[in-house]
C-alpha cells in the first residue's frame, strides 16, 4: 500500500543522501589535491625551518606529504552533514520571519548557522592535522613517533592539564617560599 507522500519523502532522502555523497567526495578530492601545499604552509607558520623536500629524503616516501589527512577524511561526512543541516534549518527559520520574497538574508542566516555547526567538528580535526603535520619534527627531536589515537590523547589532555595547572603552581611557588635558604 502506497501512502500518500511517500514518494516525495523517498524522493528527498534520495536527494539528501546523493548530496551527503557528492560532499564527501568532493571534499576528499580536493583534501588529497591540496594536503602538500596545506602541509608546506603549516610548517611555515609553525616556524619548522626543515624544508619539505628534506622532509621527504628522510623518511624515503612522499606521502609524508599526505600526513595529517587521515582525521579529515574520516570527519568530512559529519562535517558537510553538520553544514547542511545547519544551513537547512537557519534558512527556514529566516524564510518564516516574512522578511521578503528575493531577499539574501535567509541565505545568510543559514550560512551563519551552518558555519557555526560545523566549527565544533571541524576544529578539533584541524588541530589534530596540524599536529600530525608537525610530528616528524617532534619524531626527531624526542625519538618517538605518535600516532593519530595518541595526539587525540593529547588533544583531550590539556583540558584536564589547565584545570589543575594553577594549583600545581600554586603548590610550588609555596614550596619554594618555605624551602630553607640552603635548598634555594
Amino acid at each position: 500500500r502506497v501512502v500518500a507522500g511517500s514518494n516525495t519523502d523517498a524522493l528527498t532522502m534520495a536527494e539528501n543522501v546523493d548530496d551527503f555523497i557528492a560532499g564527501w567526495a568532493s571534499g576528499a578530492v580536493a583534501m588529497y589535491a591540496t594536503q602538500p601545499l596545506d602541509m608546506a604552509i603549516t610548517r611555515l607558520q609553525s616556524g619548522v625551518t626543515t624544508p619539505v623536500k628534506q622532509v621527504v629524503s628522510r623518511t624515503g616516501s612522499v606521502f609524508v606529504l599526505w600526513r595529517g589527512i587521515t582525521p579529515l577524511l574520516l570527519g568530512t561526512p559529519v562535517n558537510n552533514a553538520l553544514m547542511f543541516i545547519g544551513y537547512g534549518a537557519g534558512k527556514r527559520v529566516a524564510e518564516g520571519d516574512s522578511i521578503g520574497s528575493g531577499s539574501i538574508v535567509p541565505v545568510f542566516v543559514g550560512g551563519c548557522v551552518g558555519g557555526f555547526a560545523q566549527s565544533f567538528v571541524q576544529s578539533p580535526l584541524e588541530l589534530l592535522k596540524v599536529r600530525r603535520q608537525l610530528a616528524e619534527e617532534a619524531a626527531a627531536s624526542s625519538s618517538a613517533r605518535l600516532s593519530t589515537s595518541q595526539l587525540v590523547a593529547q588533544l583531550l589532555r590539556p583540558a584536564t592539564a589547565t584545570a589543575t595547572a594553577p594549583s600545581k603552581a600554586r603548590a610550588t611557588r609555596t614550596t619554594a617560599r618555605t624551602a630553607s635558604p640552603t635548598m634555594r
